[in-house]
C-alpha cells in the first residue's frame, strides 16, 4: 500500500473534521465536540505542526499533531495521534511518529514525549521499540475512569 506523508492544506479540514467523528470513542476519555475543534485549531492555528497520511487515493489513513511540551519546553509533545482502524496493523503509526520525532529533533528540542493510558498496549509496545521509556504511571481517574492510569513516554535525542 503506497501511503503518502505531508502537512495537511486548508482543503483538508474538512476531512481531518470527519475523520475524527467515528475515532472519537477510541480515546480515553471519548473526544469531545469542543475537543475536535480544539484538535482542528491546533492542526491550522499555527502553534502545533501536523503530519497527515493519505493514501493514493486521497483518503486520510493517519494524522500526528505535535508542540512543544507545556510541562518541560525542551521537549517536544505528540499530542494527538491517530489512525483509522481499517489502517491499523501497517506500521502508519511508526512511521508518521518517526517522521514527527525527525522534526522535532530538527526544531532543537532535547527529546520527545507523549502520554496514553495503561490498556493502550499496542501503543506502549509499538513505543518501546521506538526507543521511548515510560517516565511515569499515574493513577488519572479523573481523566480515564476507575482504576485509569496515564503513562507519560519519553525519549530523548
Amino acid at each position: 500500500m503506497d501511503i503518502r506523508f505531508r502537512k495537511p492544506k486548508k482543503e483538508d479540514r474538512k476531512r481531518i473534521d470527519k475523520f475524527l467523528i467515528p475515532l472519537k470513542n477510541d480515546y480515553v476519555p471519548p473526544f469531545s465536540e469542543e475537543e475536535r475543534k480544539d484538535e482542528l485549531n491546533d492542526i491550522y492555528g499555527g502553534k502545533a505542526k501536523a503530519i497527515i497520511a493519505l493514501t493514493q487515493h486521497r483518503q486520510l489513513v493517519g494524522y500526528v499533531v505535535w508542540k512543544q511540551y507545556p510541562k518541560n519546553k525542551a521537549y517536544g509533545y505528540l499530542a494527538n495521534l491517530a489512525v483509522h482502524p481499517k489502517f491499523r496493523r501497517k506500521g502508519i503509526s511508526t512511521k508518521i511518529r518517526k517522521l514527527a520525532f525527525a522534526q522535532i529533533k530538527k526544531a532543537g528540542y532535547k527529546g520527545v514525549c507523549y502520554t496514553t493510558w495503561h490498556k493502550n498496549i499496542a501503543m506502549i509496545e509499538s513505543s518501546k521499540k521506538l526507543g521511548m521509556k515510560i517516565a511515569k504511571i499515574y493513577l488519572d481517574e479523573k481523566f480515564r475512569g476507575p482504576g485509569g492510569k496515564t503513562l507519560i513516554l519519553k525519549k530523548d535525542f
